[in-house]
């Protein structure tokens, strides 16, 4: 460890023991040398903290630490516990399933220049066990001309590619671990960021590994999608994005929790769509639609069956629309202009 390091990197992690290996193999491998390593064990059963221990002491590295949570409590609260713990200036999260490549922390201290309060880095995305990618995690350049904005349609805010100033971090409150919010909370936490002023800068290379599950359950799905729809209305007034933008996202994301919920046959499953009603000031679109989802739930099932194929044309228009927004001129990610651009800054909307 150099005494001139500045970044603190945290790593929750909960029963995946060689996976978190090859986590903290990545950080150890980093071309510009980091404070400290905290792995915050979610109150693991596997011996997470012997193998943490043993790679410190073979390494040398003595700077790895390693604390447990009394409870099973998720990232999120394992996120805070570790704020709590570094003294780095700059804060890195990586996920235990993802790992870095040996340039992530000097690309990201690169595009970390003076009043940046978060940096975001660039990762490939690979299917859990395969040896290549097969799209990219982050803002294309087109996009982050319009950050602030786009920030309420898709989260470009990866953990495990980020990297965010301690003080600010700190004085945004950390992240939000409710329940609700758990799977959502990294967008929320890039939601206040923005709002409260944070100056963001993206790097323009790939540095990340992001694994993605090759079956991702329904179930799953529809508990990431649910945690969106409860942030995205936390946000419901984000001043960022027109009310227009805001009730568009709202009824996207919730007609796309109440196609999921419906398929597995969840009671009031399209209560997704009256919180959008109800966070969209009015919308008559979002109000259309949830009186289109309970009549589907109360229908003989031929005419539900006639209602629920109009609700997922409804979903293939929003579907366009959020494409249309989404979709830059240049496909390509950020990473995509030439090697001199090395950095773009993401302001906030004022």
């Amino acid at each position: 460890m150099s005494q001139d390091a500045l970044v603190s990197v945290i790593i929750p992690t909960f029963n995946r023991v060689e996976l978190l290996l090859r986590a903290l193999d990545s950080v150890l491998r980093q071309t510009v040398p980091v404070k400290e390593i905290w792995v915050i064990d979610d109150a693991s059963t596997h011996p997470v903290e012997q193998a943490v221990r043993a790679l410190a002491a073979t390494s040398g590295a003595g700077w790895i630490c390693y604390h447990r949570m009394e409870v099973n409590a998720g990232q999120g609260a394992c996120r805070n516990s570790g704020m709590q713990l570094v003294s780095g200036e700059w804060v890195a999260f990586l996920d235990d399933d993802d790992w870095w490549l040996s340039n992530h922390v000097e690309e990201l201290q690169k595009a970390g220049v003076d009043g940046t309060a978060a940096v975001i880095g660039l990762a490939e995305i690979r299917p859990e066990g395969s040896a290549r990618g097969t799209k990219t995690w982050g803002p294309t350049s087109s996009q982050m001309q319009q950050a602030a904005r786009m920030l309420f349609f898709i989260n470009y805010v990866l953990p495990s590619a980020s990297m965010f100033r301690r003080g600010p971090l700190l004085a945004l409150g950390g992240i939000d671990a409710a329940p609700e919010l758990r799977r959502a909370e990294d967008w929320d936490l890039a939601l206040r960021g923005m709002q409260s002023g944070w100056l963001f800068a993206c790097t323009n290379k790939i540095t990340v590994i992001y694994t993605e599950p090759v079956r991702l359950t329904r179930e799953k799905r529809h508990s990431t999608y649910l945690a969106v729809m409860h942030c995205l209305a936390r946000h419901h007034d984000y001043p960022a994005a027109s009310l227009q933008d805001r009730r568009l996202s709202l009824c996207h994301h919730a007609v796309k929790t109440v196609l999921d919920g419906q398929a597995l046959g969840l009671p009031r499953f399209w209560a997704p769509l009256e919180l959008a009603r109800q966070s969209s000031h009015g919308s008559w679109q979002a109000a259309a639609l949830a009186l289109l989802a309970k009549a589907i739930a109360f229908s003989p099932v031929w005419l539900a069956a006639l209602l629920l194929r109009i609700l997922k044309q409804q979903a293939a228009s929003l579907d366009a629309q959020i494409t249309a927004v989404l979709s830059p001129q240049d496909p390509q990610p950020a990473g995509a202009p030439p090697a001199s651009a090395n950095r773009e800054l993401l302001t906030p909307a004022p």
